[in-house]
C-alpha cells in the first residue's frame, strides 16, 4: 500500500506491506521524503496494512 502523508507541509509516501520477521506476522513500513529518500522504516509485530505510520498494536 502508498499513501500519501503530509507533515509540516511537506509531502511524503507512507508504504506498507504484510509479511513476517523471524517468524512473527506483521507489517514492515516506510516513509520516503522526496529529496532526501528513506527517512523511517520499521517493522510492527501483529500490525496490518491500514495506511496509518506508527500503529499502536494491542
Amino acid at each position: 500500500m502508498r499513501r500519501n502523508l503530509i507533515f509540516g507541509g511537506i509531502t511524503r509516501n507512507l508504504y506498507q506491506i504484510g509479511g513476517s520477521l523471524r517468524g512473527q506476522d506483521g507489517v514492515f513500513e516506510w516513509i520516503v521524503d522526496h529529496g532526501v529518500g528513506v527517512t523511517h522504516r520499521r517493522f510492527i509485530p501483529s500490525g496490518v496494512v491500514n495506511g496509518i505510520p506508527n500503529q499502536i498494536v494491542r
